[in-house]
């Protein structure tokens, strides 16, 4: 009963003290944070100074934060990434809108910005350019104009879907030529083999037994190829058939 008290404590002990030193150690990086750069790398990831997490924890460690540099890094970033430019890129791109760290600067100018972008990617003729690449289309036109972009996007998208199906099948039929001429060599090798075997012909059948695997992993890497191009000309032949 008294070992099993001792290493109790002890056990309370060493965790206790592992804790101490992990505290310790974060505590001395939050002491070495550049705040500017911290305050940058929140605005970049879209978040605000106030649901930062390794902040919070800092702050809970006791550490003399500079919010001021914090602050400073944080709007330097907000700026570069509220720029009208890049709302007006996203649109264009037929990208969401999805600007909440700009909700509170720049709003008006970014979402304008979108609009602008958005009205160019909404045309017939970017409806046919965007179809023809295949690209997928994210409900985002307007609705006074989405069913003539929908009606030249379709269309050219379709056309794009029929020829990504041809090209994989044509490239099917080559996987399936290799498969069946590596067949044939194999048959041909495994031939070989059992003559080796019968002549008593060691190093004949080890050489014969090696090239039989390599082409059997050959083999089974063209039928996984062949299988992933199939399940991707199913997915196509579901959307042309909407």
């Amino acid at each position: 009963m008294k070992s099993y008290k001792v290493n109790h404590y002890l056990i309370l002990f060493f965790c206790t003290l592992s804790m101490s030193a992990c505290s310790s150690s974060f505590k001395k990086n939050c002491d070495s944070t550049n705040w500017y750069e911290r305050g940058k790398k929140i605005a970049e990831s879209g978040d605000f100074l106030d649901s930062d997490n390794y902040v919070k924890r800092c702050e809970a460690a006791g550490v003399n934060i500079s919010y001021q540099q914090l602050d400073r890094g944080f709007k330097f970033m907000r700026e570069k990434k509220c720029q009208p430019d890049l709302g007006q890129q996203l649109g264009q791109a037929g990208k969401t809108y999805d600007f909440p760290l700009c909700e509170n600067y720049n709003a008006v100018t970014m979402k304008n910005a979108y609009n602008k972008g958005l009205r160019k990617y909404c045309s017939p003729t970017n409806a046919k350019i965007a179809g023809a690449k295949g690209e997928e289309y994210l409900n985002v036109c307007p609705k006074n104009v989405e069913k003539e972009f929908l009606a030249a996007y379709n269309q050219a998208k379709q056309t794009f879907v029929s020829k990504s199906i041809r090209k994989k099948e044509s490239k099917l039929n080559q996987i399936d030529q290799q498969i069946s001429q590596l067949k044939d060599k194999q048959n041909g090798l495994k031939k070989k083999l059992q003559q080796a075997i019968i002549h008593g012909n060691d190093g004949g059948r080890i050489s014969l037994q090696d090239q039989i695997n390599t082409i059997k992993y050959q083999i089974l890497d063209l039928q996984s190829n062949s299988n992933t191009i199939k399940s991707e000309i199913t997915e196509l032949k579901a959307i042309t058939s909407k």
